[in-house]
């Protein structure tokens, strides 16, 4: 229970859990999406488009995977892998990720 102002009125914390996921959910893809400008001279709508129509986007979207714990370098470097060969899997930084 905690007390604030001398009254007995008990405030609860609020779950900030889901807000929190989807902040870092936002600022990731937002921090891949500019690499991809930048490494691939795409322009954002095209980057954009890119990364949410990969398998790399899915599988972030999946909070049981927990990919968007990980590096937004890293995550990159798998799209990348999948927007050069049509796999993410072909990136040498797979093996242990997924």
């Amino acid at each position: 229970m905690k007390l604030y102002h001398g009254s007995n009125q008990v405030i609860k914390s609020p779950d900030l859990s889901k807000s929190r996921k989807l902040y870092i959910n936002i600022s990731l893809i937002n921090m891949i999406v500019r690499l991809i400008v930048e490494k691939k001279s795409l322009d954002e709508q095209e980057a954009i488009f890119a990364f949410y129509n990969s398998k790399i986007a899915e599988k972030l979207a999946d909070k049981n995977l927990g990919l968007y714990l990980l590096s937004p370098y890293l995550i990159y470097e798998l799209w990348n892998a999948e927007y050069q060969t049509g796999d993410f899997r072909q990136s040498p930084y797979f093996e242990g990720v997924l």
